[in-house]
């Protein structure tokens, strides 16, 4: 059995309860898929931010991530597509930890959800009615990824769900979704998004740079 160990880096706490399950769910599914051994993919190790930037924030993390396989790093586009974050926050930051002398971690691995985290929440509709309960309806997004704000998409629909007869008696906060939808949000839906699409693909090709897979 191989180990695999890897660190990432998100935004905020929520994002934590949400993204590292996903990060690990996908290397499982592309080594089930494209691997030959058999592996152990460990629970994402969270880095804390620290350093008054972003850069410097993913510097002190690729240090903190010195000797696991490769160091996750998230930024939400905030935008309907990945290329102006990518070329502003994310690429000028792996550039100067791949340029440091240092040891560092820099088997590096972006995760960009567009607009933001939320929509990778949204993408499978069965999931968050199975967890909200399926009392109210949720609607068919057409492109996910163009809308402006899926949080308050998220909570209106926690909203319509508290309020309707059949509610939970405990109420329900966003917060309280994010784990239970990583655990539980079908990767095939995930994969109709774009900037899921990049993500996987990056990440195979990081796999196959590290030689878990061919």
């Amino acid at each position: 059995m191989i180990d695999i160990v890897v660190a990432i880096l998100t935004e905020g706490p929520t994002d934590e309860r949400f993204l590292p399950t996903i990060v690990k769910r996908s290397i499982e599914d592309i080594l089930i898929e494209l691997g030959d051994k058999q592996y152990d993919v460990h629970d994402p190790h969270i880095i804390p931010k620290k350093g008054h930037n972003f850069s410097e924030q993913v510097y002190n993390a690729a240090w903190q991530a010195n000797g696991y396989h490769f160091l996750a790093v998230h930024s939400d586009a905030d935008d309907p597509d990945r290329n102006r974050v990518w070329e502003d926050k994310i690429n000028p930051a792996f550039q100067i930890v791949r340029d440091r002398s240092e040891e560092l971690c820099k088997d590096l691995l972006a995760v960009i959800p567009v607009q933001m985290t939320e929509a990778w929440m949204l993408a499978d509709r069965e999931a968050l009615q199975e967890e909200i309960g399926y009392d109210i309806s949720i609607p068919r997004y057409a492109n996910i990824e163009r809308i402006a704000d899926p949080k308050a998409d998220l909570k209106r629909i926690l909203s319509q769900s508290q309020s309707s007869e059949s509610r939970r008696r405990r109420k329900l906060e966003i917060a309280d979704i994010y784990q239970p939808l990583a655990s539980n949000v079908h990767l095939e839906k995930l994969n109709h998004l774009p900037s899921y699409q990049k993500f996987r693909t990056e990440l195979i090709e990081l796999l196959q740079k590290l030689h878990f897979i061919n």
